[in-house]
């Protein structure tokens, strides 16, 4: 593999003396931590800044793992002795500053720009591996996609039952070391200026180090990460996985398994099992993961779901050992606020939980139908307005924009109000920085179209909100820019655009009168189309991976146009060929299924969340293809 533009080099060989200056034809380059550890180990932290990062540098980049299996043998040419004071100061100075310094915008951007010259100069390879995949329009039989809806279905109930004391999906983090293919030097500046925890913002800081340091040594970076066919990244690396689960996570998961009862129906045994599976992600959902919180401006109460809840003594309640919670603290996860997709997502999860439990007349747990219930009917419209950019309480701050080319007006940021109080008795409201991400906004709009009533969106303020919102997911798709990588913060486009399926059904169970008023100009039928033919063409018509198939033939089949169906049924021979190439039991491997672009590039799967969005996807295909949905136009 060629680096573009640059020729590919041997392995530099280690430092002959500690880990400081290599005598070598690269000019006495040198490596990360004979830039680092006199500015930052051995000098005097003047204040609370320097403290932290000097933390932050012994947990992360000091890891044995990190220091001497990686980083000890990337040295670049641009950082000699000679010019290392360039370097060198401003971590000086980080050591030495103030809190309120990194409040001030220009003042990070100086300090940090020789930084970002040299992420700058960073050359990414071609990690994806795609080319055209023409479809045959062959249907697959019905009794082809019931085994294949069998093996996801074993699979996902094979690992719910494997930790019968605390039933749970597992997913992983895995940190991909070279960083995020859009860390360039402006969108490091962006971050670095909005971060407000400054745990986070010194992770940040020393991943973006490492990343420059990596980027020079191309065997290295080859062994940390492969070209690889499909839209998202397969996760590798197993051993440094951080295992975990979120509300976010269960939101999806809980999304998939309603699918496979509401769609299709199943064995009465394999029901119940389901359901059961069904009240204990809604549990986790909308009870364990529940906090009071405020509006910023108004004070309006309302809930938020975060995605790693404490118990009252601290201790994780996200099934995550001791030991990746504390690598998760040291990776400046600690200060975790609610989002503001995972809250409107469970609110749709919990109506749609209490529409099941009323029509199939079980005998649920009536906590968790009353934390539902009670969960359902807060102002959600009203919530949103008051975090809606350019709505009617003034801009919402975007801290963080990372080049994104968004028009974010209408749109909500990422974050939920939350305050957070440091060990100098400060308060950081914008722990992670505040931004826009497309595919969260999706969320937001299906919830409120779902509630639509409750949440009396038809008139007033509630209805500019709406058709804003509308207005914002409309300029995305008919400008592309929902496709750009620079778009991206959480979601990728395919998940993006298949997510717009979701919002879709919900929008063909409202009458015509209530979409005249919401839509009177037939926005969110381009919207349909556009990203049917972008999951139809751009995914299925060339090289694909498992998830990205699943993830495309869910959207479609929820998107319901016809003339996607033999894209469809590509997607799933995409599908039943993938089947046995997964770990020990697992049928599917894990890949990115969600993503966080810093203070890395953090990929996030599972083995068993491939199983999930495979059998969502085999059971909105067997209703679309084979069932009473193959009527729809």
């Amino acid at each position: 593999m060629v680096v573009r533009g640059k020729a590919s080099r041997p392995l530099s060989p280690p430092p002959e003396v500690g880990y400081g200056l290599v005598r070598s034809a690269r000019d006495c380059a040198m490596n990360i931590y004979a830039l680092c550890d006199s500015p930052i180990l051995k000098a005097e932290a003047a204040g609370e800044p320097g403290r932290v990062l000097r933390r932050m540098y012994r947990g992360v980049l000091m890891h044995p793992a990190l220091k001497y299996g990686v980083l000890r043998w990337c040295n670049h040419p641009g950082i000699r002795p000679d010019n290392a004071e360039k370097f060198q100061r401003p971590l000086r100075e980080a050591m030495a500053s103030a809190e309120e310094q990194w409040s001030n915008a220009a003042w990070v951007r100086n300090l940090l720009a020789p930084f970002a010259e040299l992420l700058d100069a960073v050359r990414e390879p071609e990690w994806r591996v795609r080319s055209p995949a023409p479809c045959s329009g062959e249907p697959m039989p019905e009794k082809d996609l019931d085994e294949l809806l069998e093996a996801a279905e074993k699979d996902v109930l094979r690992v719910w039952g494997n930790t019968p004391e605390d039933p749970h999906f597992p997913v992983a983090a895995q940190i991909v070391l070279p960083g995020d293919d859009q860390m360039d030097g402006e969108s490091f500046l962006d971050a670095m200026a909005g971060l407000g925890a400054p745990e986070y913002r010194f992770t940040t800081l020393l991943f973006g180090l490492a990343r420059i340091f990596i980027a020079e040594n191309p065997t290295i970076r080859r062994l940390l990460r492969k070209p690889y066919p499909g839209v998202s990244e397969p996760l590798r690396l197993s051993p440094s996985w951080i295992m975990h689960r979120t509300a976010f996570y269960d939101a999806i998961f809980f999304e998939q398994i309603m699918a496979r009862l509401t769609r299709n129906d199943p064995p009465a045994e394999t029901r119940r099992r389901l359901e059961d599976i069904l009240e204990s992600l809604i549990r986790y959902l909308a009870a364990t993961s529940r906090e009071e919180l405020a509006g910023p401006r108004t004070g309006l109460p309302h809930p938020g779901i975060t995605c790693l809840p404490k118990d009252a003594a601290g201790n994780p309640l996200c099934a995550m050992s001791a030991a990746d919670w504390k690598k998760k603290k040291d990776l400046g996860f600690d200060d975790y606020v609610p989002d503001i997709d995972t809250t409107y997502l469970t609110v749709t999860m919990a109506s749609r939980w209490l529409d099941y439990a009323a029509a199939s007349g079980r005998n649920f747990d009536a906590p968790v139908l009353d934390a539902c219930r009670d969960l359902v009917s807060k102002p959600w419209a009203d919530v949103f307005r008051e975090y809606q950019v350019r709505g009617g309480y003034g801009q919402n701050p975007q801290l963080i924009r990372m080049k994104n080319p968004l028009d974010i007006d209408g749109s909500a940021p990422l974050w939920l109000h939350k305050t957070f109080c440091r060990s100098d008795e400060r308060t950081i409201c914008e722990a992670l920085g505040n931004e826009v991400c497309a595919g969260h906004n999706m969320d937001i709009l299906e919830t409120l179209l779902r509630g639509r009533r409750l949440y009396n969106i038809f008139e007033g303020e509630n209805l500019e909100a709406t058709r804003r919102l509308i207005d914002f997911h409309y300029r995305a798709f008919t400008t592309g820019t929902y496709r750009d990588m620079r778009s991206v913060r959480f979601y990728l486009p395919i998940v993006y655009a298949g997510y717009a399926g979701r919002m879709w059904e919900t929008w063909e169970s409202i009458s015509r009168e209530e979409r005249l008023i919401l839509d009177p100009e037939g926005k969110i039928d381009v919207i349909r189309d556009t990203a049917a033919r972008y999951l139809a063409k751009d995914i299925l018509g060339f090289t694909c991976n498992p998830l990205d198939a699943a993830m495309a033939v869910t959207g479609l089949c929820q998107l319901g146009r016809r003339d996607t169906a033999a894209s469809i049924a590509h997607g799933l021979r995409r599908l039943r060929d993938a089947v046995g190439e997964g770990p020990k039991a697992s049928p599917f491997k894990a890949y990115e299924w969600t993503l966080v672009r810093y203070p890395s590039r953090i990929i996030v799967g599972s083995p068993v969340t491939t199983s999930l969005f495979v059998l969502s996807a085999c059971a909105e295909a067997k209703s679309f293809l084979y069932g009473p949905d193959r009527l729809r136009s």
